[in-house]
This record gives C-alpha cells, structure tokens and sequence, in this order.
C-alpha cells in the first residue's frame, strides 16, 4: 500500500496546475505481469489496486481518475477484467502471445467484443 500510495501521491503531484479539469486517466498493470508469458493478476487484486489508486487521488488531490487495466487486456482475461467495477477499460499491447507475437486488429475486435459483451448490464436493466 505504501509504495503504491507513493506512487499516486508523486505521479499526480501538481496534475491540477496542468489540467485544469483533471481530465486524465490512470493506466495500471503491475510490473511483475508485463510481458508475454507472466502470470496476469487476478479480479481481487485488480480491484483492490484500482480502487485504492482512486481512493489515494482523491484523498492526495481532490479528484477520483477513470482507472484503466494496463497493456495486459487480452481475450482470456477481458471479460474478467470488465467485471471490475473500480476499472473503467483496458489497454490492449499485443493480441497475439504466440509465436509470431503480434497485434492484429481482427484479435482486437475479439477483445473489445469479450469486453463489452461482459461488462454489459443484463437485459431489462440500463
């Protein structure tokens, strides 16, 4: 928590002189999941960071920033990752983890596509 708390209170520091209305968002994976082939976190360790990442902003700073899953958004874990309710969207790196590793765009419409069909709200609630 304290490293993590650091980080929001350092990398936010003096946001409010630049952006005027804090419009920014904050994009989070944890350094030991970047990579091809590193084990990704789970839904309570996602959530729990990027609840707390909120939390300290606006406790530091006065603002609560949309929080985004890092470059580790893939088709395996995209519906996941929607589920969460601290986490606003997802960055996509790569879409293919095998060799050649590539980003294709049809992977990339698989990923939004598992994304949006399970961050969607059940049918007859909007």
């Amino acid at each position: 928590r304290e490293a993590l708390r650091s980080q929001v209170e350092v990398g936010l520091e003096g946001v409010a002189n630049y952006l005027s209305s804090r419009r920014l968002v904050v994009g989070y994976e944890p350094i030991w999941a970047i990579g091809p082939g590193k084990t990704p976190p789970g839904q309570e360790y996602i959530s729990f960071v990027s609840r707390y990442i909120k939390e300290a902003a606006q406790e530091l700073h006065g603002f609560t920033p949309p929080v985004v899953y890092g470059g580790g958004l893939k088709q395996e874990n995209a519906a996941m990752v929607s589920a969460i309710p601290t986490i606003d969207g997802g960055l996509v790196a790569l879409t293919k983890f095998t060799q050649p590793v590539a980003f294709e765009p049809s992977g990339l419409k698989t990923i939004i596509d598992t994304y949006m069909k399970a961050g969607s709200p059940p049918a007859g609630n909007t």
